[in-house]
């Protein structure tokens, strides 16, 4: 839906998803919307909100917990999203630039924990855990060299959960509930730069550099 007003223009995006599994026999619906306004007043300007349900059902993996066992009540993992965001337009060495941040926050249900062993990823196969990840990302994309395109972007992510069960136990053999820890994805910094160029007499000739840190 498009919705005009004297100061800007506002943009409803809505819709829901329905998906049914033959093996644990779980229907969801996930709704989810997305709004956004330009204003008149700043035409660079594009500010968004977006909220909605999402779900992912198990890949097989998943289902089998550390003795080769299927789960076959296992539930989809359940994520609730808030994002906040805003993108603004603009020109530099006279070429096209945009510039990309978002707030987020997901309310993490039904998690399926698991744990890093080398190489390996081992699943509980239990929707033992819930959770959040919240962050914000930013980023940059434009023609740093005319005609190809490049950017940057720097994220910062703080994403635990809560293990029903899990506990930790001190020197005297005394039992603490765990609380919140770090999901294993956790990542505070991110830093992603991917650069293009090209020779001016032989385009097709290009180079592409990537650098990725991640603390």
């Amino acid at each position: 839906w498009n919705i005009d007003r004297e100061h800007g223009r506002f943009v409803l995006t809505a819709g829901i998803r329905a998906h049914f599994w033959s093996f644990n026999r779980q229907l969801t619906v996930s709704p989810r919307s997305t709004l956004q306004y330009k204003p008149l007043a700043a035409p660079r300007w594009v500010f968004r909100a977006s909220a909605g349900m999402y779900h992912q059902h198990p890949f097989y993996r998943e289902l089998r917990d550390f003795h080769g066992v299927l789960n076959a009540e296992i539930r989809a993992q359940e994520s609730i999203h808030f994002v906040l965001g805003a993108d603004y337009h603009f020109t530099a060495w006279d070429r096209p630039f945009k510039y990309t941040a978002e707030l987020y926050y997901k309310h993490l249900n039904h998690l399926i924990p698991y744990e890093l062993d080398n190489v390996r990823i081992r699943y509980y196969a239990e929707n033992l855990a819930r959770g959040y990840a919240a962050g914000l990302d930013m980023k940059i994309h434009g023609e740093f060299v005319p005609g190809v395109d490049s950017w940057m972007s720097l994220s910062l992510m703080d994403t635990r959960e809560k293990i029903r069960g899990a506990f930790y136990t001190d020197s005297e053999g005394n039992q603490t509930p765990a609380g919140y820890i770090p999901r294993p994805t956790d990542q505070r910094l991110n830093v992603n730069i991917f650069f293009q160029d090209f020779l001016p007499r032989n385009p097709s000739y290009k180079v592409q550099l990537a650098f990725v840190f991640g603390t």
